[in-house]
């Protein structure tokens, strides 16, 4: 008989304090919710206000586009955590809007506004419908090294952003202050103090302690104010189709590469939730990748639908499952409940928001080194040859550099640009291309080696 008891046993012998079915006890999962919730919120209005800034949406059409972001996140979030026929991975996996559509939504918005974003969110989101049925082919596109780079270049390509939080802002003045540094490094130290304390709840609650502890201070040392949320509404229905749909051929090739790459990050993301729950990655079952990245492709449906940015996997909430050891699939439905409230009301909403930009920075820092660290374990399981060093190698080169050096792509025409400036994007192409040609080249006959003097027959 499977029991409570027993389940809790192998949540403990598999490094976790609640695995994925776990039932008990009630308040780590309450604890981890609002940690999903607050590490993440950010991270999905920050996507549809970069767009309609740069775009120069209305504030009311902003306000709108940004609840109609957190719908969908919370929609997504309960198909995926959940196994609903063939949609759903059935793990921890928290659903968000993507950066990796910016540069694409921002040309879009330039050229035909809200309208061409949304049509052709709407047009391009089967691409992530196909990756799921050919979830096998990916297996061999992606293999662990790949994989494990991938997750890497996620988790790097959230440095800059990270960085910059922890300094105040990018819009800072002066950037980087003393105060600033100090209530970041803060808020790090106690998350990472509390990520290794022995009692569970506090281990569960640790990004809750250190981001309490750095907003406190920076309120008590008048580096932060108090959220003004005087200016929103109280309710805000959804209203699916309120700027309309358009269409441009122009614009196929950036969303479906942006896409594909989202898939690839996806199936990287389940796979390393997956290595969190399971213990290895190669018990990962095949249908719950496949359901992760339908229910991916779903999720950017509804988003073309409801008017607002592409959906995806967040990659940064599976560090937190790391940190928390908190691995239960009812955290997941209380964060995509939690989500539609809030997009319902945006008083509560702004009020989440305001987090003081150092202390989201400080808790970012820690979820991103967790997640390099994912990243780079599951990658070493797959190093079996020099080759796989060398995919591994090269790919960070050019996922770094362009993260680096962006301008390097300056002079290439605009719909590669949108490409080849995405970190994650230019070094997941590249360890896919270099793993199939160089495994190809490494397997492929070659010249009889010829007889040693000791071999040769006797004349």
């Amino acid at each position: 008989m499977d029991t409570s008891e027993d389940n809790h046993a192998t949540d403990l012998s598999a490094g976790l304090l609640l695995g994925p079915d776990s039932r008990k006890p009630a308040k780590l999962v309450w604890i981890a919710a609002a940690q999903h919730l607050l590490a993440m919120f950010s991270g999905v209005t920050m996507v549809p206000l970069i767009v309609a800034l740069s775009v120069g949406v209305k504030p009311e059409a902003t306000v709108r586009f940004i609840s109609m972001a957190i719908l969908v996140s919370g929609i997504a979030t309960l198909l995926q955590v959940n196994r609903l026929g063939p949609l759903g991975s059935g793990y921890l996996c928290v659903m968000g809007s993507s950066g990796l559509f910016i540069p694409p939504a921002i040309m879009a918005g330039k050229a035909g506004g809200l309208p061409l974003i949304f049509g052709m969110t709407l047009l391009l989101s089967p691409v992530e419908a196909v990756m799921s049925r050919a979830v096998k082919p990916l297996r061999k596109l992606c293999p662990p090294h790949v994989t494990g780079t991938i997750i890497m270049l996620v988790g790097c390509s959230l440095i800059p952003v990270s960085v910059k939080q922890l300094g105040g802002g990018p819009r800072a003045t002066p950037f980087a202050s003393p105060q600033s540094l100090a209530i970041g490094m803060l808020t790090l130290i106690v998350i990472l103090a509390a990520s290794v304390n022995r009692r569970p709840f506090i281990r569960a609650s640790s990004i809750i302690i250190g981001t309490a502890a750095g907003w406190i201070t920076a309120v008590a040392s008048g580096c932060a104010g108090l959220p003004k949320t005087s200016a929103q509404p109280w309710i805000l229905l959804p209203r699916p189709g309120w700027a309309g749909w358009d269409f441009d051929v122009r614009f196929v090739l950036p969303f479906a590469v942006a896409y594909f790459v989202t898939g690839l990050e996806t199936y990287g993301d389940i796979h390393a939730i997956g290595e969190i729950s399971e213990g290895r990655v190669e018990d990962v079952d095949p249908k719950r990748v496949s359901g992760g990245l339908l229910t991916d492709a779903l999720g950017s449906a509804l988003a073309g639908l409801f008017g607002t940015s592409p959906n995806t996997s967040y990659s940064g909430n599976i560090a937190i499952v790391q940190l928390t050891g908190v691995a239960a699939r009812r955290v997941g439905i209380l964060v995509g409940a939690g989500l539609i409230l809030l997009s319902a009301t945006p008083k509560l909403g702004a009020l989440l928001s305001a987090m003081p930009a150092p202390v989201l920075g400080g808790a970012m820092i820690g979820a991103v080194a967790t997640m390099i660290g994912i990243g780079l374990r599951i990658a070493a399981r797959g190093l079996n040859t020099s080759t796989d060093m060398l995919v591994v190698g090269m790919s960070l080169c050019v996922g770094l550099a362009t993260q680096s050096v962006p301008e390097l792509f300056d002079q290439m025409p605009a719909f590669l640009q949108s490409l080849l400036k995405t970190s994650t994007c230019t070094g997941a192409l590249c360890a896919i291309a270099l793993n199939l040609f160089l495994t190809s080249r490494s397997h492929a006959p070659g010249p009889p080696a010829p007889e040693s003097h000791e071999e040769r027959p006797a004349q």
